[in-house]
């Protein structure tokens, strides 16, 4: 249909012209998130894997000038976990507090440790954040510890 043609066009103009302005990839990473999530709605678990697989290069693609807070907006809308950890990471430092607590707020214990995992050596005040949520968290302590 009209939105495979779009995708394509945005692809196509993405990959030939290094110049693309943010607005152009905003525009193909919030078309592949949406696509993502119809599939998802449809049970279409093969192709909604494609999609995510597709907006996740994108994100990580040095090249795409991606306008993160619009991107973050797009992958909160759509329930896109993994795209708004990638978006967090992305930025560096400044924003491993935000996924730390992106971690934190859905009560995630593996994405806080494997956040400090990954990036603790760099920012060590993130395992010290880790260790007083943790600790205001007596019910997954008892969960996951007991």
């Amino acid at each position: 249909g009209q939105r495979a043609h779009l995708i394509d066009l945005l692809q196509h103009l993405s990959s030939h012209d290094p110049a693309a302005p943010p607005a152009l990839h905003n525009t193909l990473l919030e078309l592949y998130v949406a696509e993502r999530a119809a599939c998802s709605s449809r049970g279409e678990g093969k192709q909604a894997k494609e999609w995510e697989e597709h907006a996740l290069a994108l994100i990580a693609d040095a090249k795409a000038k991606l306008e993160v807070d619009g991107a973050m907006v797009v992958c909160r809308m759509h329930a896109f976990d993994a795209g708004l950890v990638k978006l967090l990471a992305r930025q560096g430092p400044p924003a491993y507090r935000h996924l730390l607590d992106h971690h934190a707020a859905r009560g995630d214990l593996r994405g806080v440790m494997d956040t400090c995992e990954q990036l603790g050596g760099s920012e060590p005040q993130l395992w010290v954040e880790a260790l007083h949520w943790l600790a205001s968290q007596p019910a997954l302590h008892e969960k996951e510890v007991g």
